[in-house]
């Protein structure tokens, strides 16, 4: 859990008392800080996991030694000398015996350096029986990962009755996505977030107010 998405979520915790939020991280370092925040705030509904969210069940080698990255926002699965084993997990499996229809909304935040695709394929039994609303980053690194295509991405999304909007609630298809990636300047990694809702989700701008 990382600084920025912290603040947000906590801010959101103080305005709802009936939310539940379940945070994921294979940084010992990154939740270590998530937990000083928690005793500080004395926050009681918020939960936390030192794992990676993909769309498997395994162990993988992580790193967070900052000085194998640019930032903490790097932190990468990645085998080097400063690496350890940390579990993955799909969000289908994770939450297989919880009782998610107690809530009216699911909201999820991605944020993983270019897993993101692997944790959707993680979660459609999530996305197919609940109102889920998906933030996720678009950036460089999701387009380097081998398992993702926009092709493959268009399938997802048809497939689960999804649409892509902008942090505005407008309309994206795929086309403006590749359009804003061969815009990109070089010295830039993303091209901004961007929500997943279900095409039959109506009342995503009421939500937002």
């Amino acid at each position: 859990m990382r600084s920025e998405l912290w603040r947000i979520l906590y801010s959101s915790v103080k305005k709802k008392t009936n939310t539940t939020i379940v945070c994921f991280d294979p940084s010992k370092k990154a939740l270590s800080e998530l937990k000083k925040n928690i005793k500080l705030n004395n926050s009681k509904n918020i939960k936390y996991y030192n794992c990676g969210v993909s769309d498997t069940v395994s162990k993988s080698f992580f790193s967070d030694d900052i000085s194998n990255f640019k930032n903490s926002g790097e932190y990468s699965f990645i085998r080097l000398k400063s690496s350890y084993r940390v579990a993955t997990t799909t969000l289908d499996f994770f939450f297989k015996n919880f009782n998610l229809k107690t809530f009216k909304t699911i909201i999820i935040k991605l944020d993983i350096e270019g897993y993101e695709f692997n944790a959707l394929i993680g979660m459609q039994k999530i996305l197919f029986n609940y109102n889920v609303i998906v933030f996720l980053e678009l950036s460089r690194m999701l387009l380097n990962k081998k398992n993702f295509n926009f092709k493959k991405f268009k399938i997802f999304l048809d497939i689960n009755n999804l649409r892509i909007l902008d942090l505005n609630l407008n309309i994206i298809n795929i086309k403006d996505i590749l359009n804003k990636f061969s815009m990109l300047e070089k010295n830039k990694n993303t091209i901004g977030d961007y929500i997943l809702v279900k095409k039959s989700f109506n009342n995503i701008k009421n939500f937002n107010k």
